[in-house]
Order: structure tokens, then C-alpha cells, then sequence
């Protein structure tokens, strides 16, 4: 058979087919670099997986909002608004899980006083007291290690075991830390801030330096006994002139970190 009948009338081969088509196929992976049925199947399994980030996007946002609650997010919501801030003091993070843990302190404290801890004006309260001691607390902190301050495990220790005793043992302790929402790390951590900044005071705000005068005694145990209803001031005294005292430390404290605030970069972020 010449070459023009192969070419116009011969029928075509099983082989030849199939060369034929493995030669397509190499022709479409050199021009795509994927057979068309397998990209197909690949462009159908990314769409699939835009979808799914999309509708997982969508119930995230609603979520945290609080429009649904699927309880797909619970646990990552939760851990993302107790690591967000509730305010910073030069650039140092103070967490939303301190406000909240703030918060429930100063609710059970007011609570224990017989005093309104429920309502939204109480709540609002303890929540601006809170974050205003937390500001406070860390810009000391801070201005306390610059100072070069220090708080010695031993020291933590011993102010630890002092307010276990103090409370009536370890169980209590416990049961007391669990009805303020914190645990034995949040209390250390207090206790080594307290000493650090207690050292800072003590530096920077000397009480025994305080001078109390016999008129300012004498003026604010009349102002107290209008019912003449206390021991004479001789017998007093001491405790008059230690509560004048402590009320002008108090108020060299105020002013010390007022200027210290002044100074600083703080932002409110809730």
C-alpha cells in the first residue's frame, strides 16, 4: 500500500491510537503542566477550600460578635479577648484577663461589704477602678526596676507563706484565690509587684520623714468626736497622729504617681 492510501483510506491501529493519544497527552502536560482531568479536579478542591476559609471567615466574625454561637471559636474567642489589651503603659501590654480578674476582685470584695456589686453602674465602677490600679501598678513596676529594685524568691516566699497564714492554711487560700478568679502564678506575681513597689516607696516617699503638728491632732479629733463620744486625746494620740500620718503619705503617693503618669505613655484601650 503506497503511501497516499495509508494516508486517505487505511483504517488506524489500536497501537497508533493509543500513540496517538499518549502523544496528546504529553502535548497538553508540556503545555499546562497538568492533564486537563486532574487540573480540573485540582481547581475544584481549591475552590472548595476558598469556600470553606470564606464560611469559616463569616461564622468567626459573627461569632465573636455574639449574633450565633456554633461553638466552633468558643476556645479561641476566649483566649483572643483575654490576651487582648485593655490598655498599655509605655508599650508594656496589660491583658483583658487582669481587667476581668480586677473586676471580679474588687465584685467579691464589695460583695462580702454588703454593698450593690450586680447593677451596670457597680460593674462600670469596679472596671474603671480596676484598669486605673493596673495603670498605676504597672507604670511602678516599671519605674521600680529602672530604680533597680529587686523581689528575691526569698522574699516572695515569705510574703506568700505569710498571707497563707494569714487566711487560716492553704486550703483556704485556695478557696479563697478561686473565689477572685486568680491562682497561685497571679499571686506571686502580685506579691513580687507589691514588694517591688513598696521598695519604691519607700525611696521615694519616706512616711516616717511625715510630721504631724498638735493642731492638726487636736483638729482631727474634734472634727472625729462631735458626739463626744471618744476616750480623752491623751489616750488616743498615738493613733491620731499614725492616721494623719497615713493620710499624708496617701497623698504624696497620689501626687508621686500623678507626675509619674505625666511623663509616661499610656493608652485605654477598652
Amino acid at each position: 500500500m503506497d503511501d497516499k492510501t495509508r494516508e486517505e483510506g487505511a483504517p488506524v491501529s489500536s497501537n497508533q491510537t493509543t500513540d496517538n493519544v499518549e502523544a496528546v497527552e504529553r502535548r497538553e502536560v508540556s503545555n499546562s503542566g497538568t492533564p486537563k482531568k486532574k487540573r480540573s479536579v485540582t481547581t475544584y478542591i481549591v475552590s472548595a477550600l476558598i469556600i470553606l476559609v470564606i464560611a469559616l471567615g463569616l461564622i468567626f466574625i459573627l461569632e465573636k460578635q455574639g449574633r450565633i454561637n456554633t461553638g466552633i471559636f468558643t476556645g479561641i474567642i476566649a483566649d483572643m479577648k483575654a490576651k487582648a489589651p485593655a490598655a498599655k503603659v509605655n508599650g508594656i501590654v496589660i491583658p483583658n484577663s487582669d481587667l476581668d480578674s480586677g473586676v471580679k476582685q474588687l465584685s467579691e470584695m464589695a460583695k462580702m461589704q454588703g454593698v450593690d456589686s450586680a447593677s451596670d453602674e457597680a460593674i462600670a465602677g469596679f472596671r474603671a477602678e480596676a484598669i486605673e490600679t493596673l495603670i498605676n501598678g504597672e507604670l511602678l513596676r516599671q519605674v521600680a526596676i529602672e530604680k533597680g529594685n529587686e523581689a528575691t524568691t526569698e522574699a516572695i516566699d515569705a510574703r506568700f507563706n505569710e498571707i497563707t497564714e494569714g487566711v487560716g492554711g492553704r486550703e483556704e487560700l485556695d478557696k479563697r484565690m478561686a473565689e477572685f478568679g486568680i491562682n497561685e502564678s497571679n499571686l506571686r506575681r502580685d506579691i513580687e509587684n507589691e514588694i517591688l513597689i513598696q521598695g519604691l516607696f519607700d525611696a521615694e516617699v519616706s512616711k516616717d520623714a511625715i510630721e504631724v503638728t498638735d493642731e492638726e491632732v487636736l483638729s482631727l479629733y474634734n472634727e472625729a468626736n462631735v458626739n463626744n463620744d471618744l476616750p480623752p486625746i491623751e489616750e488616743i494620740r498615738d493613733q491620731v497622729v499614725e492616721q494623719i500620718r497615713n493620710d499624708k503619705y496617701q497623698q504624696q503617693v497620689t501626687i508621686y504617681i500623678e507626675d509619674l503618669k505625666s511623663k509616661a505613655d499610656i493608652e485605654i484601650l477598652i
